[in-house]
């Protein structure tokens, strides 16, 4: 009878232990997870483009009575400038928001329904340089003719309840008197890109909105422009390049009387986000707790072992007097291991999709941004280095 008591003792302990080990690690694994993947898409910003690392953004050095000036728009001529001048660059584009802030707008349709969206000017190169997949149109064509649209593909579900916007009309609350005809629809922007728009109106409409600046190669530093390198050139070459053709437009002579210097370079686009110091502050201090959650929940569960081990020491020294060997008793631990590790991926699964709204708020991104397939890659690598450090130091011990 003791001894019974003492099993069912024994049994309730070990279902605590394991209770405590599947907690820990589950909690752990959630927090550790997700901070990874914020990682990757931090690191991993405007990466979906095609031949992203040929696409870089002309960027602007001035200074003004010696006061020097760094900024990411320029005049509306310089892509197409560039583009003409040079022949290493294979494409160029540049766009406006409407508004410089990039506000949302709100847009109506003919029978006054009210939508939102964020609203660029472009040119007919955009998806040339920075393409996305269209699901109806032809975006070159739409893009060359005035007061024609394109739309995101949410936007046009939206708009039309799930039907094909193409046909419809819309207008801009602020710009009532400019009708606009939807010609086509683009697949979403993704969650981790700098450029974000739900409508593209041509450039060529311009003029019904805001001044027409786009040949000017000076002043009106409003437009965002990206040129797309040729085959095996590289941005650093281009700088000697585009000092010549600045050269070539601008008398800089007039310019340096007035105390304006001007200079114009290249940076590549998929470094624009993860190079700057808030981004890879946070990526460091990110990375730092993440390693410390997981690495917490992991010595957790090799000390929760550690402190059973007089009870499972005991059970071993059986199967070892039935002639289990030593990889038969490492086979259990890691047996056992991976039931734990599958139930506390459950476990994280279940606290992620409760706490859904609260981690994407938290992060700026919602999960199914997070957790692509690259990604899931890595966390599964993660994963597989939890396994292995949590049942390979118990199977030792």
């Amino acid at each position: 009878m003791r001894n019974i008591t003492l099993a069912r003792r024994n049994l309730f302990k070990r279902g605590q232990n394991n209770g405590i080990k599947i907690l820990s690690l589950g909690v752990g694994l959630a927090v550790g997870l997700v901070l990874t993947a914020k990682i990757y898409f931090e690191q991993t910003y405007d990466t979906f483009y095609p031949d992203a690392d040929r696409i870089c953004k002309i960027q602007e050095n001035f200074s003004v009575n010696g006061e020097k000036l760094e900024g990411g728009t320029v005049p509306g001529g310089i892509a197409p400038g560039l583009k003409n001048d040079i022949p290493e660059i294979e494409a160029a584009t540049r766009f406006t928001p409407l508004e410089e802030d990039n506000t949302r707008f709100v847009i109506f349709t003919a029978d006054r329904q009210r939508h939102t969206g964020k609203v660029i000017l472009a040119d007919s190169c955009l998806f040339d340089v920075l393409p996305r997949p269209m699901v109806s149109g032809n975006a070159k064509e739409v893009l060359s003719r005035p007061q024609y649209v394109l739309v995101s593909e949410s936007l046009a579900r939206s708009l039309n309840k799930g039907g094909d916007p193409v046909g419809m009309t819309l207008r801009l609350d602020n710009y009532p008197n400019v009708e606009l005809t939807v010609s086509g629809v683009f697949k979403d922007i993704p969650e981790n890109s700098q450029i974000s728009y739900d409508v593209i109106i041509s450039l060529s409409s311009i003029a019904k909105f805001i001044w027409d600046g786009t040949d000017n190669w000076y002043a009106n530093d409003r437009y965002h422009a990206y040129v797309k390198l040729r085959p095996g050139v590289r941005y650093e070459t281009i700088g000697p390049a585009i000092r010549r053709c600045v050269e070539k437009h601008l008398d800089e002579a007039k310019l340096k009387e007035r105390g304006t210097e001007l200079c114009y370079y290249l940076l590549p686009l998929t470094d624009i986000h993860k190079q700057s110091p808030g981004v890879r502050h946070m990526s460091v201090l990110l990375g730092m707790l993440a390693f410390a959650l997981l690495f917490t929940a992991m010595m957790n569960y090799i000390l929760i072992i550690v402190s059973s081990m007089m009870g499972r020491s005991r059970e071993i020294a059986i199967q070892k007097c039935y002639g289990a060997q030593g990889k038969n008793i490492t086979g259990l631990i890691l047996t056992e291991t991976l039931l734990h590790i599958g139930l506390a991926l459950l476990l994280a699964i279940l606290l992620l999709t409760l706490f859904r709204g609260t981690t994407e708020e938290l992060l700026s991104a919602s999960l199914s941004s997070l957790f692509t397939g690259t990604s899931l890659a890595i966390l599964l690598a993660v994963c597989l280095s939890v396994f292995v450090v949590t049942g390979l130091i118990p199977s030792g011990l």
